[in-house]
């Protein structure tokens, strides 16, 4: 049985991603940058005996490699632009854009340095940008709005670009009973239904799962997740929320930030 490569990176993805690069990639510096196709590009970068081949497709993956594809004989203009500012650049940091499908890899220090953006939604993108994020070259421009762009010249939008941040994240009491509010908010209901809803939470305790209640409150969270996270702060995914409870709360809270 053949089974189906997986075609898109979730922001849980990316999250575990960048962790395993920044393990692999820091402090080794861009040798060489090749273009194997119109949205892949191979990142040479070594340093003091240790080599690693960064393989990015813009849109769908990142990811090290020890198979060396066929390159083009004659870099295109955008590999061009990427060696003139980034060959020598040593790998500073590589961080998650927030919470979304962006990956910021920063090359050189202080106003020397680059970032390089990847964006993993929609039709993909790799973006160079200097020092303050002003794009100098793309491979695909494009608009968010009438009044915000992605293109040479322009600041990147961070906020358009990356719609979550850890902001996103519910991580204290009255925004855990705001959103169990806002939760219950529904359009109108005849009277035998709100009599089924009302004879429902009569024998319902606490404010409902605990799970459910953790996937509400971390847009990436899935019920696998929230599995694992409950465990490690000593949750039992079965148990029902108690808001009058502080301990529970507050491991609630930590599970959401893990």
């Amino acid at each position: 049985k053949i089974l189906n490569m997986k075609q898109r990176l979730t922001a849980i993805d990316i999250r575990a991603l960048v962790m395993t690069l920044k393990r692999k990639i820091m402090s080794l510096r861009v040798a060489n940058i090749y273009d194997i196709s119109n949205k892949l590009y191979l990142f040479k970068l070594a340093a003091k005996g240790n080599k690693e081949f960064l393989l990015i497709e813009a849109g769908i993956r990142m990811h090290t490699t020890g198979f060396v594809k066929n390159k083009n004989g004659i870099p295109s203009g955008f590999s061009m632009k990427l060696r003139k500012h980034l060959r020598t650049k040593r790998v500073e940091d590589i961080r998650q854009v927030g919470i979304d499908r962006v990956v910021d890899i920063t090359l050189g220090q202080g106003e020397a340095a680059y970032h390089i953006l990847i964006e993993f939604y929609a039709s993909g993108n790799l973006i160079l940008t200097d020092a303050n994020y002003t794009i100098i070259s793309l491979l695909r421009t494009h608009r968010y709005d009438e009044d915000t762009r992605c293109a040479v010249g322009e600041v990147y939008p961070f906020t358009h670009a990356a719609n979550l941040s850890l902001d996103s994240i519910i991580s204290d009491k009255a925004g855990i009973e705001k959103m169990l509010q806002e939760s219950e908010v529904k359009p109108e209901e005849t009277d035998d239904q709100a009599s089924k809803k009302q004879k429902k939470k009569k024998k319902r305790k606490g404010e409902g799962s605990i799970k459910d209640t953790l996937i509400k409150m971390v847009p990436y969270m899935t019920p696998i997740m929230a599995d694992h996270c409950l465990f490690e702060v000593g949750l039992d995914q079965n148990d029902d929320l108690d808001l009058d409870d502080d301990v529970m709360v507050e491991k609630l809270i930590k599970a959401a930030l893990l």
